[in-house]
């Protein structure tokens, strides 16, 4: 094996002393221990009210499953309007 030397042992940690020098006395040090703020855009907004919606809307599909076991679901409007709205499509 070959000999190393010429390497200085370490002495183990030693404390962080701050320095004097990187204190900053002008407005951007006023301004930085106001405390920062976020600016949330409006597409995050509407992206944060859309994630709460839930995928399912419980109360309308009980509401529409009730007008379908009770016969009253299809309605000749609701029917035109479907055929109408096919017909667009076409």
């Amino acid at each position: 094996m070959s000999n190393v030397s010429g390497i200085i042992p370490t002495q183990g940690p030693t404390p962080i002393q701050p320095n004097s020098t990187s204190r900053s006395t002008g407005p951007a040090a006023a301004s930085a221990q106001a405390g920062d703020t976020v600016e949330i855009s409006p597409q995050a907004r509407l992206a944060a009210k859309l994630a709460a919606v839930p995928d399912v809307r419980s109360d309308l599909v009980a509401r529409v499953k009730g007008e379908i076991k009770a016969g009253t679901y299809e309605t000749p409007a609701k029917l035109n309007t479907a055929i109408d709205r096919m017909l667009n499509e076409m």
